[in-house]
This record gives structure tokens, sequence and C-alpha cells, in this order.
């Protein structure tokens, strides 16, 4: 047999079919976007008692959510080191720390509601291609360590032990981070959300928003 590619992203194809927003209604919180920000946008409000609507384009996990590599790690695009550069050291800890809440919140839900989301722990290699990117690496294990986050800066020889290349000059790693099929979790989190209370809404593009008013 011949196969076929595919012009989306596999898991894609099992999702099941969902209604359209097709009424008016009066909520607290309007939230554009079900992607894990939006959801987790959403419990947060769920949970200090506000009526709370979520309104997707297409589906939860259908944009950059899904189409990610599904890591959970604090360091996606922004270094500790990145945001001490703009404020103090001090208040880049603060922001760090709130970074690794957003991912301890993302892993308490997979283990208090029992996701189905291919939940794997794993720690987060970031790999040093250069000599000048391991010095950078370097820099912000240091700043790591004198905030008292966890960390591990390991040369190249060290490296070609955990992944068998020799190819790079050493890397940072981050521990308590994880993978997950990320568009699994919204999915799950979504039916979880509504059994809350709260109402989600895929296929259900925002066409205008005006005043306190969303037209959908």
């Amino acid at each position: 047999n011949m196969w076929t590619p595919q012009n989306q992203v596999v898991w894609y194809l099992k999702r099941p079919a969902s209604a359209p927003c097709n009424q008016n209604m009066h909520v607290d919180v309007a939230i554009i976007g079900g992607g894990i920000a939006g959801l987790s946008a959403a419990q947060e409000c769920q949970k200090q008692g506000k009526k709370v609507a979520v309104f997707e384009q297409y589906y939860c996990g259908s944009g950059a959510t899904g189409k990610s590599t599904g890591f959970i790690t604090p360091n996606a695009e922004l270094s500790l080191t990145d945001f001490s550069k703009r404020f103090s050291l001090k208040d880049a800890g603060n922001i760090w720390n709130f970074i690794n809440g957003g991912v301890e919140d993302i892993r308490t839900n997979i283990q208090k509601f029992g996701l189905d989301c291919d939940y794997l722990p794993a720690r987060t290699f970031m790999l040093a291609s250069t000599q000048s990117v391991l010095k950078k690496f370097s820099i912000e294990h240091e700043n790591l360590q004198k905030l008292g986050f966890t960390s591990k800066l390991y040369d190249a020889f060290d490296l070609d032990n955990y992944i068998g290349s020799k190819g790079y000059f050493g890397a940072m790693a981050y521990e308590n981070t994880f993978g997950i099929d990320a568009y699994a979790y919204c999915q799950e989190m979504k039916e979880r959300l509504q059994s809350l209370g709260v109402n989600i809404f895929e296929e259900t593009p925002v066409t205008k928003i005006d005043d306190h008013t969303i037209s959908t």
C-alpha cells in the first residue's frame, strides 16, 4: 500500500466534532484562544468564581500549542539572563518563579485530573553548537544558581555520555521538566473545564471586539 503524506498534524485527524457558539450570552470573562495559555487563564478565572467563556477559532490546541514539540520547560525563548538585562536580577527571579509556576500548574493538572496526554518526565538539554553559546549557558547557569534555581552545566565529554554525540561544545540542563502531547492536553483540559461550568466554543472565530461586546 502507498502512504499518502498528510498536510496537517497527524493527531488532529482524530479530533471529535464540536459545535460552534450559536447563542448570545453575558459572562464575566471572555477569552479568545483555546491553547494552553487561554485554557490556563480560563481555569484560574473559574477558580475565582467568574463566569467564563472561551472562543477558539478552530479547536483547542490547534495553534502553536498543539504544533509545538510539547516539551514543557521554563526556557522557551527568553532565559533568566535575558530578563535580568531588562530588570534587576531579583525581579528577573520573580519572573522566573512565575514561569516555573506555570510549568508546575500544567503538571499538577495532569496528575490531579489524570489527563491522558503522554506525560513523560525528562530533563531539558540546551545544546551549545559553538563555544560562545556555551559561554552564554555558563552565565545563565551562574545566575540561576545565585537565585537558588536548579540547573546543571555539561562540557562536551559529559554531554557525549548522555546524548551519544560529540557534535556539541556542551549544554545546560533544566531539571523537573517534561514532555506531553500538548494537543491532547488541551482537549482533555477542555472537557475538564466544561464539566466545571466553563463555556468553551470551538470553530468560533471572533470577528469583532467593540467595547465590552464580542462578535463571532
